[in-house]
């Protein structure tokens, strides 16, 4: 008998310290930390597009980790031969979601005809690894276009 409650005072103090020990490894966990990005395979243009045609243009970004992004805001600056010179608020993006845009893209009618580079740039407020809030962070993008 005295055996018995021994051998369940071991079994309750081990089962107490591997439980101490798992909610140590809990709490001393990483998350990933937020991170939206322009999602390349997704976003397109108008194909065939020659100097002075307008076309559609349509991003799509990805919050590609598992924490949330607030006030996301995405933005197209002109560039010298392209124009779409645009901003968009897109508000709150939870994990693994994405948000698509579309707008007109304009080309100049001097653009020479080849390789022009499309930039976007995604600002957001996300999380660290730590679940903190991060204000002001920033993804840039760069899609190529070719006008023919």
């Amino acid at each position: 008998m005295e055996n018995k409650r021994i051998f369940f005072g071991l079994l309750l103090v081990t089962l107490f310290v591997l439980s101490g020990a798992n909610a140590y490894a809990a709490d001393t966990q990483s998350i990933s930390p937020t991170n939206v990005v322009l999602d390349y395979d997704l976003t397109h243009v108008d194909s065939n597009l020659k100097p002075g045609d307008s076309g559609v243009l349509q991003i799509v970004i990805r919050n590609v980790g598992p924490q949330a992004a607030e006030d996301v805001q995405l933005s197209v600056p002109e560039t010298g031969s392209i124009s779409v010179n645009k901003k968009w608020d897109l508000g709150k993006m939870e994990p693994y979601s994405i948000k698509t845009v579309s707008s007109t893209l304009t080309i100049s009618k001097d653009a020479y005809i080849g390789l022009h580079n499309i930039q976007v740039r995604i600002n957001y407020d996300g999380y660290d690894s730590e679940g903190k809030l991060q204000n002001d962070r920033e993804t840039s993008g760069i899609f190529p276009y070719v006008s023919m």
